[in-house]
């Protein structure tokens, strides 16, 4: 189990060490996890306390903000609360055996949702959005905006043209500080909280016998019509791989219980592997996982992100 972060922690977990270790060789902190970078096309093997992390991930570092550390060591006690349901559930083959465990795990779903590097990257893109369609609507708008941060039009880097290019091409990005994400993320936990938009879902769970479900940087996954903006809040299907073990999921309407299946368990393992920020966590290099023409394979260097069409 993860210990609380002393003062001096850099490296922040976004997936927590106790979820990491459902996914490893042996179920235990020194068991064997492997690591599948999909975007740099690696793999290797670690324990769980080398995984899922990043540096200085949830520092804040503001004048008003007395301790930079605030989120991480808030996130240790959190950690703290549900590493022993976590691990239950690993060592006992099982998913919640009543309400309360299953409170527990709704609760810190939606909170590693918002936690990781895939809602960064959903707030990243909404700030980017907003910016093409509002501020560089126009050369006015562009330049009235330059005006309210006290920036002169027409000094180095504000050239509009410019600036709508790079952002089109992606050679510019618009950036933030982790504090902007994490407030973002404070209020969605807020609201979902409020509403109790989750627990108001049909919740069911499968079970893999020998685990072969994988887990990954952004272990939630949302799925709903393309035509919709989907979230957690809206979205038809929600799900939450706990552990190689078990994977939760929640609908908006009832469903019938699917029957496990190695090609169901490949299918969800393909959500995982698309919904990846960069990596999937595994017990064995050679999970399975299907293709584009809903074939099983084992082996993640074929997969190719880009031979998925959105409609698949």
């Amino acid at each position: 189990m993860r210990t609380r972060q002393s003062a001096e922690s850099r490296m922040h977990h976004y997936v927590p060490e106790c979820c990491l270790v459902g996914f490893t060789n042996t179920g235990e902190t020194d068991g064997m996890l492997h690591v599948t970078d999909l975007k740099r096309k690696k793999q290797w093997n670690c324990i769980p306390r080398n995984a899922g992390r990043r540096r200085d991930f949830y520092r804040i570092d503001h004048p008003n903000v007395p301790d930079p550390l605030r989120i991480e060591n808030l996130f240790s006690y959190i950690e703290s609360d549900i590493a022993p349901l976590f691990g239950n559930l690993a060592k006992e083959k099982r998913g919640p055996k009543n309400e309360s465990e299953l409170g527990m795990l709704v609760e810190y779903l939606a909170i590693q949702w918002t936690r990781g590097p895939g809602f960064r990257a959903v707030v990243q893109q909404a700030l980017e959005s907003h910016f093409r369609t509002k501020i560089l609507s126009s050369t006015e708008e562009w330049e009235r905006a330059l005006r309210r941060i006290g920036v002169l039009p027409g000094g180095p880097g504000t050239e509009y043209t410019k600036v709508l290019e790079g952002l089109e091409t992606g050679t510019l990005r618009i950036t933030t500080e982790n504090a902007f994400y994490l407030k973002q993320a404070a209020g969605l936990l807020q609201d979902i909280d409020d509403t109790q938009t989750l627990m108001k879902r049909h919740w069911g769970w499968l079970i893999s016998e020998s685990g072969e479900f994988i887990g990954s940087d952004c272990p939630v996954v949302i799925d709903g019509p393309l035509d919709e903006q989907i979230g957690i809040g809206n979205a038809p299907w929600v799900s939450y791989v706990v552990n190689r073990h078990l994977l939760l999921y929640g609908t908006k309407e009832v469903i019938e219980h699917p029957h496990l299946t190695m090609k169901l368990i490949a299918k969800h393992n393909t959500f995982v592997m698309l919904t990846a920020d960069e990596q999937v966590y595994s017990h064995r290099p050679d999970f399975y996982w299907l293709d584009k023409a809903d074939r099983c394979q084992n082996d993640w260097k074929r997969f190719v992100k880009g031979d998925f069409s959105p409609a698949e």
